[in-house]
């Protein structure tokens, strides 16, 4: 997923939620932008990756539709739970 930019993110959110049957559940585990840039450890490659902050990630989900929270972070790695109604 931090191969993406946002909005590409924000597109296969969407399409994702069209794959899955009413209560289906999206894990994503990915590198993320931490809120304190120290904890940026993770090494990325400039131009290719493309790491979004949990928040931003929260909002496109659920403007995918999901109920979506993060239950997992530690510095610049998250794991999010996105479950449908």
């Amino acid at each position: 997923m931090h191969h993406l930019d946002g909005d590409e993110k924000a597109d296969l959110f969407r399409r994702v939620r069209t794959c899955l049957a009413a209560g289906g559940r999206f894990v994503l585990g990915d590198v993320v932008i931490p809120l304190d840039p120290a904890a940026a450890v993770t090494e990325l490659t400039p131009g290719y990756d493309k790491p979004d902050s949990v928040a931003d990630q929260l909002v496109w989900l659920r403007g995918a539709g999901f109920s979506a929270e993060v239950t997992w972070q530690r510095g610049d790695l998250a794991v999010i739970v996105a479950d449908l109604p």
